[in-house]
């Protein structure tokens, strides 16, 4: 199972050349893990409002073969390549219509308020097996 999330390049993801520049796929694939969070009812405002932990991103990488225009749609179809106790590998293929144009991937680790590594809280655990196993 995974989860898209379509979205349209607009003026500010891009250079001003019209083409979306180096980070844009990254920021946008978030925007998809946000959509996903959404979904499952954890939004990351409730996350950071509550404060109890947080889910940053340790690692992260794009391969793309296609640039991005300013109007194009896009769609990010996100996957797990691994779910951990305290860290989950989130993986997003990249597409313009039926053309898949690259992909993301983002390493993210629990962390409580201090900073330390925590399990991942288990609301979060079953959103994810629910949308995405």
């Amino acid at each position: 199972m995974a989860f898209s999330h379509t979205t349209r390049i607009r003026l500010g993801h891009t250079d001003a050349a019209g083409v979306a520049f180096f980070v844009q796929p990254l920021v946008l694939h978030h925007e998809a893990f946000e959509a996903l969070l959404d979904d499952a009812g954890c939004s990351i405002a409730s996350i950071l409002r509550e404060r109890k932990w947080a889910l940053p991103i340790v690692e992260a990488s794009v391969q793309q073969t296609a640039p991005l225009h300013v109007g194009d749609d896009v769609t990010f179809t996100l996957s797990l390549e691994k779910l951990g106790r305290s860290s989950i590998i989130l993986l997003s293929t990249m597409s313009k219509g039926p053309v898949q144009i690259g992909g993301c991937r983002t390493v993210h680790v629990a962390i409580d308020p201090t900073g330390a590594s925590t399990p991942l809280p288990t609301s979060l655990v079953e959103a994810l097996k629910a949308r995405l196993s």
